[in-house]
């Protein structure tokens, strides 16, 4: 779910392909080991992906409830667009915004999954914590007046009076 986000991060599109293709390329190096194991593909799928996808639990509203397919197929496919987006909107990014991006999408993706529990909180707690404590670099001009402060100050004869000072407005009058 991340992979388009950092993918992308800081490169070029022909850099960010390139490092995705090669990414794919080496975890299929990863699990041709265990996808040619006894009982080959079928039982590798059967055993990660397979018992994941066809498990049911109480610990989600897509669980807890019946009838909520279409609703949980919606919440899935605009994860799936979240984290496309991320990839390419916004197009300046720094690391606070990244790991913030980061931690949307993986919240995202928790939310269409049929088992939610407390301890998943950890896959976005870093991103979100490194999102809300690092500072964003400040221009080195931000919050600097073109003028100075002695220009800014009032002289003596530039006093503002009210009424109040003056003691009544009906005093004049």
């Amino acid at each position: 779910a991340l992979g388009p986000l950092f993918a992308t991060y800081g490169r070029s599109a022909r850099a960010a392909v390139l490092t995705a293709l090669g990414a794919a390329a080496a975890a299929a190096l990863l699990l041709v080991p265990a996808a040619t194991g006894p009982g080959g593909l079928a039982t590798f799928w059967t055993r990660t992906l397979g018992f994941q996808a066809d498990r049911g639990s109480p610990f989600s509203v897509w669980g807890l409830y019946g009838g909520l397919e279409w609703l949980q197929a919606a919440v899935t496919l605009a994860a799936v667009a979240l984290a496309l987006l991320v990839a390419v909107v916004p197009r300046r990014r720094d690391p606070p915004t990244v790991a913030a991006l980061g931690a949307a999408v993986l919240i995202a993706v928790q939310l269409a999954l049929d088992h939610w529990f407390y301890l998943y909180i950890v896959w976005w707690l870093p991103l979100a914590l490194i999102a809300l404590v690092r500072r964003p670099a400040v221009p080195q001009d931000a919050g600097r007046s073109t003028g100075s402060i002695a220009a800014a100050r009032r002289g003596p004869d530039e006093r503002m009076t009210t009424a109040l000072i003056h003691g009544s407005s009906s005093d004049g009058s």
